[in-house]
C-alpha cells in the first residue's frame, strides 16, 4: 500500500476527480511545486514511484524523482 498517493495536474476536472478517487494530495502545478510536496511530508530521496503521462520534458526537472 502507498504511504503517500499525490497527483499533479493543471486540469480542474481530472484534479476534482482525483481528490473524489481518495488522492492525499492534488497539486495543480501551475500554481505549486513539486519540490514543496516532498519537503511538507519530509521525503528526502523524492517519490519510491513517479508516473509521467504527460510527455512535458519540463517534468524530469521538476523535483519528483529526488
Amino acid at each position: 500500500m502507498a504511504r503517500y498517493v499525490v497527483v499533479t495536474d493543471v486540469n480542474r476536472f481530472r484534479i476534482e476527480l482525483a481528490s473524489r478517487m481518495g488522492a492525499r494530495l492534488i497539486l495543480d502545478v501551475n500554481r505549486h511545486q513539486i519540490a514543496e510536496v516532498r519537503k511538507q511530508f519530509g521525503m528526502h530521496d523524492g517519490f519510491g514511484v513517479g508516473l509521467e503521462m504527460s510527455g512535458n520534458p519540463a517534468v524530469r526537472s521538476s523535483g519528483i524523482y529526488g
